[in-house]
């Protein structure tokens, strides 16, 4: 991965965990893309900019990396497993994403929303 400027997690048809096991054991799928995942976290913890972009599936599997819990993505009567508003700090300012945007205006359009 050292070798990229950046990783994408696509979307599709994939299971997260085993159903065969009665612990929370990862797939094939799972385990690689939460390694990719956990790179990603460390190359912008050392301060390089590295992007993660994800979609459909693959936006499901970044938040069962970050939370190791079925409950992420196991609701059955379609009402969200849980909801959580953005709160924006001070620290957008230095986001290699939005430190070139205004971020009052970023937080007055979040809160309109």
């Amino acid at each position: 991965m050292s070798q990229l400027n950046g990783a994408l997690l696509t979307g599709g048809s994939a299971d997260f965990f085993n159903s065969t096991s009665t612990s929370l054991e990862f797939t094939n799928y799972s385990e690689k893309g939460c390694f990719i995942f956990e790179m990603v976290k460390y190359y912008n913890d050392l301060g390089f900019h590295y992007p993660l972009w994800a979609t459909c599936l693959g936006f499901e599997l970044i938040h069962v990396c970050a939370n190791i819990s079925k409950n992420t993505v196991s609701n059955v009567n379609g009402e969200p497993s849980y909801i959580h508003n953005v709160e924006l700090t001070h620290k957008i300012e230095d986001s290699p994403i939005f430190r070139h945007r205004d971020g009052d205006r970023i937080a007055h359009y979040l809160e309109r929303r």
